[in-house]
């Protein structure tokens, strides 16, 4: 039974990959923030999703301003008698 090529390279990337991963944990920059900074940040986008999960919230998401992109009408001056 042979293994088809393209599945040895897809495996050799994932592993490639989560051992560059595994790298980068070890990784500590220079002015990391703090946890309680980033708690504060991770409930910020917590709070703003929530409002997204909700019917009214995708319909909101995803409704356009039709009357944005049309011209106003213009109403014609009544004729001078």
């Amino acid at each position: 039974m042979t293994v088809p090529l393209l599945i040895v390279i897809h495996v050799l990337a994932v592993v490639c990959g989560v051992y560059s991963l595994h790298r980068l944990l070890a990784v500590r920059e220079e002015g990391e923030i703090d946890e309680a900074v980033a708690g504060e940040f991770y409930r910020e986008v917590r709070r703003a999703l929530r409002g997204i999960s909700t019917a009214a919230g995708l319909q909101r998401l995803t409704s356009l301003p039709y009357g944005r992109l049309l011209p106003k009408r213009r109403e014609d001056p009544p004729p001078d008698d």
